[in-house]
């Protein structure tokens, strides 16, 4: 939970209940990343959604039950939340993380062919990290975000897909 206090702003944080029911209900989805000394230094949890072409911003909603969300049958791997030690970023952590969670959950979950996640505007390393494992931005919700200051900023949706479908003709 510290990295949880340090990493993101009071207004987002979530509760040590929500990241306990996560790891009951997906632990495979759940990784933490450790120094030598057992020191946690990143931690990346997800939950398996149905896809859906456009998710409405309510289904990101902080605090949510994944309990209410989570299906193993789902085909779309929803990155929930992403945190890495400020004395360990810069280090390649977060991209290790999060290409470790979406490997494990591909090779144990044969149906997904899609992650999605959301990401800060102002999170421009987070949101660099994704594009360099293909996550590109597909929706924004406007001042979606409180920050620590009080000012709001936008908030943006991005996908990776792990499947082509050639044959799938998307209509405009």
């Amino acid at each position: 939970m510290a990295l949880e206090e340090r990493g993101f702003a009071h207004s987002i944080q979530e509760p040590a209940s929500i990241f306990l029911e996560r790891i009951d209900v997906f632990s495979r989805g759940f990784l933490i990343a450790t120094d030598m000394d057992a020191q946690v230094l990143g931690y990346i949890c997800s939950e398996i959604w149905p896809y859906r072409v456009r998710i409405q911003p309510e289904s990101f909603a902080l605090g949510h039950s994944i309990r209410d969300r989570h299906t193993s049958s789902g085909t779309e791997l929803y990155i929930s939340s992403m945190a890495v030690s400020p004395t360990a970023r810069g280090q390649g952590l977060g991209l290790h993380l999060l290409s470790d969670c979406l490997q494990s959950a591909v090779a144990s979950h044969p149906l997904i062919t899609s992650a999605i996640l959301l990401v800060n505007e102002r999170w421009t390393s987070a949101a660099r990290i994704y594009r360099q494992l293909g996550f590109a931005e597909i929706e924004a919700f406007t001042q979606f975000f409180t920050n620590a200051d009080g000012s709001g900023s936008d908030g943006h949706v991005m996908r990776k897909w792990f499947t082509s479908f050639p044959c799938l003709k998307v209509s405009p």
